[in-house]
């Protein structure tokens, strides 16, 4: 109990720092050949043009449909879409805090988490805008996140929300959503017969 409560404290802590985080970086740069050419045709979406046939998309529909669908709720504004990158950021965060916290104390569970916000800064202004990467990233994230719950409890919604999250990465990125269920697939196959929890984990990391 005073494990998980440590756990539950220190993903707050990580989520809350996360979003103050972004916010440095929140109003500043700009790059128009990506954020705001997505931008751009989002908007066109919204007035009733189609992706792939009147419109150039490069990778999965995803980030245009949802860019779209935000700008039809709330209206077209580039600072909601960066508000929306910092809540993705900072729920990206608390799920690589969680799977962290699968194979390492809740405390050393930090360190990944503290490398991803000296990569934000590194990589700026690449993750303050908004971008396909990082929603295939985040979506990523939780089909690991729910496998690792589908191994602990054995209960197979678990196992549907997984597949379902790794679908969500493949509509944003594809490559990125492959590469994932290659994994998945080779999991599958290689470790299927283990009853080893943690051999599993590490294996699906790899």
């Amino acid at each position: 109990m005073r494990k998980k409560s440590l756990f539950a404290i220190l993903l707050f802590v990580v989520f809350s720092v996360s979003i103050f985080y972004s916010l440095i970086f929140y109003q500043k740069g700009i790059v128009m050949i990506e954020e705001g050419q997505i931008l751009s045709e989002a908007e066109r979406i919204c007035k009733g043009e189609v992706l792939y046939r009147d419109i150039d998309g490069f990778v999965s529909p995803g980030v245009w449909y949802t860019v779209a669908f935000i700008f039809k709720l709330f209206g077209q504004s580039l600072n909601l879409t960066r508000w929306v990158m910092v809540v993705l950021f900072s729920l990206t965060a608390g799920l690589l805090y969680a799977i962290s916290s699968h194979f390492i104390s809740s405390w050393k569970a930090l360190v990944p988490v503290f490398l991803l916000l000296m990569h934000k800064a590194l990589a700026f202004p690449i993750g303050n805008f908004i971008n396909y990467n990082e929603f295939a990233i985040f979506f990523g994230f939780l089909s690991l996140f729910l496998w690792f719950l589908f191994l602990d409890t054995g209960k197979k919604r678990y196992l549907f929300f997984a597949g379902t999250s790794l679908g969500l990465t493949i509509s944003f990125k594809q490559t990125t959503g492959i590469y994932l269920f290659i994994g998945f697939c080779a999991l599958v196959l290689f470790s299927g017969k283990r009853k080893d929890n943690k051999y599993r984990k590490i294996f699906t990391i790899i």
